[in-house]
């Protein structure tokens, strides 16, 4: 399946997931209904200002957008959440603390991984 079909059918099912119809996806993101249909029916290919505001509409993380590129296996429902409120919870801090944050996280990782 071409990329534009898989985009077009990830868009749909994340829109369907919201409960978006067209027209609401439309009004959150700045596209036409027009295009919110020919994206999903493949018609036309997505640029990168699209792909950001739909991202931006949906208040999601890029990768779960383009999800489809890579995994092959559905993600764990729970660990998506709770990233996505990561993501949500950072949006709200300044620069300085989200630094902050990522050195707490990164001191997270290095000692949950089993000793080598």
């Amino acid at each position: 399946m071409e990329i534009k079909h898989r985009f077009g059918a990830r868009l749909r099912d994340l829109r369907a997931q919201r409960r978006y119809s067209q027209e609401k996806l439309s009004e959150m993101s700045g596209l036409s209904v027009d295009a919110i249909s020919n994206l999903e029916r493949a018609i036309s290919v997505p640029g990168l200002d699209s792909v950001e505001a739909i991202r931006g509409a949906c208040d999601m993380p890029i990768w779960e957008l383009l999800d489809f590129l890579g995994k092959s296996e559905a993600p764990d429902p729970e660990r998506q959440a709770l990233e996505d409120a990561l993501v949500r919870a950072t949006r709200q801090l300044d620069l300085s603390l989200v630094k902050v944050a990522l050195e707490q996280i990164e001191v997270l990782v290095k000692f949950a991984r089993p000793a080598e």
